[in-house]
């Protein structure tokens, strides 16, 4: 049953949320606040949807789309849920390098404060398509 399924994938989410401490993704890291050094787990639905573009590669600028750039480095396709940690990282004001992966044009930059880094934790799955 339809409702058994989504019970049970409620469950798996719910499970994964409870074992990481993990909030929902933001639109930006720009959006928070923190330090260098500081770790996050969000739980991540990954979509194309996002207005923002993604500046970077491996290394993102703050101001990139968040979800966009989890699917840009490959630790969820559009469409997955998952548990991803964040890394802050100091930039040193150096460039990023915009790159094409995973149907994400990442862009250049010549420079940002704060940076961040990605690992996907768990992959979820949710076995129907669920509300973000």
């Amino acid at each position: 049953r339809a409702e058994d399924a989504e019970a049970a994938a409620r469950q798996r989410l719910e499970a994964a949320v409870a074992k990481y401490d993990a909030g929902f993704a933001p639109q930006r890291m720009a959006d928070l606040r923190y330090d260098v050094g500081d770790e996050f787990t969000f739980l991540v639905k990954a979509s194309m949807a996002g207005k923002n573009d993604v500046i970077g590669t491996t290394t993102y600028g703050r101001r990139s789309d968040f979800v966009k750039s989890v699917i840009h480095a490959g630790l969820l396709k559009p469409g997955e849920t998952g548990v991803v940690s964040v890394k802050v990282v100091a930039s040193h004001y150096s460039p990023f390098l915009g790159s094409p992966r995973n149907g994400v044009d990442s862009l250049n930059s010549s420079s940002s404060d704060y940076a961040y880094t990605l690992r996907l934790l768990e992959r979820i799955d949710t076995g129907t398509e669920l509300a973000p």
